[in-house]
């Protein structure tokens, strides 16, 4: 979800995060990760939600939680905070559709079929669209 919320909310591309002096730097082959400019801004594009993204020692620190603890936590937290919108119903009586139905004619009596056996287990009912 914070993904969407991130690109909902765009990102700078100013120099400072495209960095072009820091591209200019690195040789063919080579990479950014060991970079502070990578560090500081990976961030910005990388925000997870469920798992820790410290050192190990902060994380053992914290409490060792594993990704489905965080859910669970995440989603209780969820779940406490949740309020229930107004019903606009009046009764209990029209909260369900009704269905309605209506009298078919069996397949042999349509097709002008004479076969005992052919559409002999149709009921005759179909069910509509709730009313």
């Amino acid at each position: 979800m914070r993904y969407i919320e991130k690109y909902i909310e765009g990102y700078d591309l100013d120099e400072e995060s495209f960095a072009m002096d820091l591209i200019e730097e690195i040789d063919p082959g080579g990479h950014f990760l060991n970079k502070k400019h990578t560090l500081t801004n990976s961030k910005d594009f990388i925000r997870p939600e469920l798992y820790f993204r410290d050192s190990y020692d902060n994380w053992t620190d914290q409490g060792s939680k594993d990704a489905f603890e965080s859910a669970r936590d995440r989603v209780d937290d969820m779940l406490d905070s949740y309020e229930r919108p107004p019903s606009t119903r009046t009764s209990s009586a029209t909260s369900r559709p009704t269905w309605r139905t209506s009298a078919r004619p069996s397949w042999s009596e349509s097709a002008g079929d004479s076969d005992p056996g052919r559409g002999s287990s149709l009921t005759g009912q179909r069910v509509g669209r709730p009313e």
